[in-house]
Parts: structure tokens; sequence; C-alpha cells
């Protein structure tokens, strides 16, 4: 039971996270299926978002080859792998009701 509770309350967390950021991200940016690490980065702290949730916001809105090297430079301590795989399921949620693929190949085996 308090595995479902935390399970629920990082999701719903993560998701009132999100959505003002996309939010944001398109109002200042316009509609794009890709945004820049700078364009996240900028939108995270000039609009007081928690920064612990800028690498989920780098995985959502940055194109593939973008966010390894973001990753890899800005967070060398997470391992992108187990990060996604943490998140996997607020992923696959976000994705389904949204109506939108997710703009990045995951690598974990439930995120395609």
């Amino acid at each position: 039971m308090f595995s479902f509770i935390k399970t629920h309350f990082k999701t719903w967390s993560i998701k009132k996270y999100n959505d003002p950021l996309l939010n944001k991200l398109t109002k200042r940016y316009g509609k794009r299926q890709f945004y820049t690490a700078h364009q996240v980065r900028a939108t995270v702290y000039q609009c007081c978002f928690n920064p612990k949730y800028l690498p989920l916001g780098y995985i959502l809105y940055l194109s593939p080859s973008e966010l390894t090297v973001v990753m890899a430079n800005e967070f060398p301590e997470i391992d992108l792998a187990v990060y996604k795989q943490t998140y996997n399921q607020y992923l696959e949620l976000f994705a389904n009701n949204h109506n939108t693929a997710l703009k990045h190949e995951c690598k974990s085996p439930m995120v395609h």
C-alpha cells in the first residue's frame, strides 16, 4: 500500500511540475517537437520551477542527441537509463495522456 501511495504521489508531483513547464516553454518559444537545453534550463530557473526535476525536463523535451550530451555534461552522476527507468511509469502515463509519443528513444525496457 505504501509503495502505491509513494508511486502515485511521485507521479502527481511530476505531472504538477511538467504541465506548467510545457505551458511556459510553449508560451516562451512556441510549440515545438524539441526544445534546447538552454530553453528548458532558462525556463526552469527564470520561472521558478524546482530545478530538482531539470533532468526530467531534459528527458521530455530535448532531442535524443542533445539529451545524451547535456546529461553527460550537466549531470554526469546520473545514469540516464536508471533515471528513465525510475520515471518510466510517469513517462508512459505522460505519453498516453497527451496522445503523443515520447520525443526520444528510451532505453528502459517498458518505454519505447
